[in-house]
This record gives structure tokens, sequence and C-alpha cells, in this order.
């Protein structure tokens, strides 16, 4: 597996994101935003295409999960925006994801079997069509390193 990149913060965010047990529009609020300050003052940059999901309920169900997984007092705020040096844990997921087909694709590739299939009975690989092991994403998000509040300062 490869190394796992990337700005700590946004990192850390992504993890919590997929421990996390949400659904729907608290979900999607959370994955679409980049955490600019993990601290006790949580500050959020929602991606602009997606600001219909910063209705003032949804910001209080994710403050609330979040105190609960935490065990913690948050202050959360959202502010909706683009910092292009930053991923949100949807992109990090995506870009996770195509790390892992791209080493399935090369361990394919470099398979004995595979290449026999290739040589002698005209098989082709259809990438459109490669998976991967569930576990190997949770494997991602478990080797990223737990932040503790103030110490991801930008």
């Amino acid at each position: 597996m490869t190394e796992v990149t990337g700005d700590a913060t946004d990192l850390y965010w992504y993890k919590l994101m997929s421990v996390l047990e949400l659904g729907g529009r608290i979900r999607q609020l959370a994955v679409n935003s980049v955490c600019l300050d993990f601290s006790e003052n949580l500050q959020l940059l929602l991606k602009p295409d997606q600001k219909h999901l910063a209705a003032p309920v949804a910001i209080e169900q994710l403050k609330t999960e979040l105190e609960k997984y935490l065990d913690q007092a948050v202050t959360l705020n959202v502010e909706v925006g683009v910092d292009d040096k930053r991923e949100t844990p949807l992109e990090i997921r995506k870009r996770f994801h195509q790390s892992l087909l791209q080493e399935t694709e090369q361990l394919l590739n470099q398979d004995e079997h595979v290449s026999w299939l290739k040589q002698n009975m005209g098989a082709s690989l259809n990438i459109d069509s490669l998976g991967f092991p569930r576990e190997k994403m949770l494997a991602k998000a478990e080797s990223i390193a737990k932040l503790d509040f103030n110490s991801a300062k930008n």
C-alpha cells in the first residue's frame, strides 16, 4: 500500500468522517467541507456548489455528533468557500480510491497468470471493471495519525 499523503488536518478530518455514523445531509455537509481549524472552535469551509447543505439544523446535528465522538464540547462554524490547497474528505476518498485502483491494475499486470492469459488467449484487462477489497480503503483511514485539538494549526 502506498503512503498516505496530504495535509494532516485534512487527513484527520477524512478519518473522522470514515468512522462517524452520519447520514444524509449531515454526512454530505461534512464530507464536502475542509476543516480549516481542528480545535474546540471547528472551522469548516464548505464547497460553494454544496452551500445548500449548510442549514442551521444540519450544522447543529453535525456539531452534536462531533461532540459525542470527541467527548468534548465544540463550536462549529461553517463558511462557504474554496481553498485550492486543501482537500475535503470526499476529494481524499476519490484520491485514495484512484490510487488503490492503480495499485490493483499494477498487481494484475505483474501477475504471471494474467500475463499468460494475455499472451496466449488474447485476454485484456477491463480497467473500468477493477475493484479492490473494502479493507484496503479502511486500512488507509486507519493509518492516519490522530490529531489532538489545537495541534493542527495552519
